[in-house]
């Protein structure tokens, strides 16, 4: 762990007082956040309790109920806010989910130090070590880390309006999970169509990312199981068209809602029709995996049939293979 981040640690979060370290303010009311405050708030106390992990790999954890009252917040709150963290800080914050010998599930965190201050002290990155040049973060799936993906659509928005919104209006889609498939940033948008935004979210107050008209949303947990999907995708072709990202949450919203499916059959069942050979080249969206939803059912329960119906560790999570606290 760097000195700037002990130090850093050292001075944010207390047992019996709010603090709001400024750097943190200052980086997120740079973003044009209007919750700055709260996410310093709670990002400075996750701070401090990553700095009292015992553990050796720096993991904590750390309920959202205990969190919000340090903080003088309901526990739906802090997990709101914890969630737009995460958006705004892939590589920094990451969130899991452990099951205590009680049988209790916990919400555990881990935060790499080394990223957090190169967020939010970007001119001191290499303080510690001035004559080693950090490294470029590889993105997506190409050994050399080369993306080669293109820019994300915007649809049909004459304003610009952002697809993700995550509780308040974002601008900028470098502040978001799909960032590392998109180079294009979204254009201010002026003040009836952020109006309309707010309207839309306080009837859905899960969504996370929609379409401009709020035909097609999702929420947090959607917008995650299709950039796994698309992960996949991108494992057979690292060409693969950019997702349509709305109408992509939106068809694993509806395949919950509508067909009565959890985000585990969603995808597990897409990771087998990406490893099948004829299946991989022809189920390359949730569009096309709901519609033949039936036929896959058949197959997979014929093929596991053949294979003698091998027992199934349903407390295995090695199927999920990188969405972490997701289910």
């Amino acid at each position: 762990m760097s000195r700037i981040f002990n130090i850093v640690s050292e001075l944010t979060g207390q047992r019996n007082s709010i603090v709001i370290p400024r750097p943190l303010l200052r980086f997120f009311s740079l973003k044009g956040e209007q919750q700055a405050a709260q996410l310093a708030m709670v990002l400075g106390q996750l701070i401090y309790w990553s700095g009292k992990s015992k553990l050796a790999d720096g993991w904590f954890y750390k309920e959202h109920a205990k969190l919000g009252e340090e903080l003088e917040l309901s526990a739906r709150q802090v997990q709101r806010i914890v969630e737009k963290l995460e958006l705004h800080m892939p590589g920094v914050l990451t969130t899991g989910t452990h099951q205590l010998p009680s049988g209790k599930t916990v919400k555990h965190y881990h935060l790499d130090g080394e990223a957090l201050i190169g967020l939010i002290f970007p001119e001191q990155k290499t303080i510690d070590k001035p004559d080693e040049n950090p490294p470029t973060l590889p993105v997506g799936n190409s050994e050399d880390g080369n993306p080669g993906i293109p820019k994300m659509e915007l649809g049909d928005s004459e304003v610009g309006i952002p697809y993700l919104y995550a509780v308040n209006y974002i601008q900028r889609d470098d502040l978001t999970i799909i960032s590392k498939y998109s180079s294009q940033r979204f254009s201010q948008a002026n003040e009836a169509t952020k109006a309309k935004a707010d309207k839309f979210i306080s009837h859905h107050p899960d969504a996370v990312i929609f379409t401009p008209a709020g035909k097609a949303w999702g929420t947090f947990e959607d917008v995650k199981a299709a950039v796994w999907m698309y992960e996949k995708i991108l494992t057979l072709d690292a060409s693969a068209k950019t997702p349509n990202w709305p109408e992509w949450a939106n068809t694993i919203r509806l395949m919950r809602q509508q067909d009565g499916l959890t985000h585990r059959e969603i995808c597990e069942a897409f990771r087998w029709a990406n490893t099948h050979e004829f299946w991989q080249s022809n189920i390359l969206s949730p569009a096309k995996l709901r519609v033949k939803w039936g036929a896959l059912k058949i197959q997979r329960t014929n093929q596991i049939g053949k294979q003698h119906r091998e027992e199934l560790d349903w407390d295995s999570t090695d199927w999920a293979d990188g969405l972490g606290g997701l289910i």
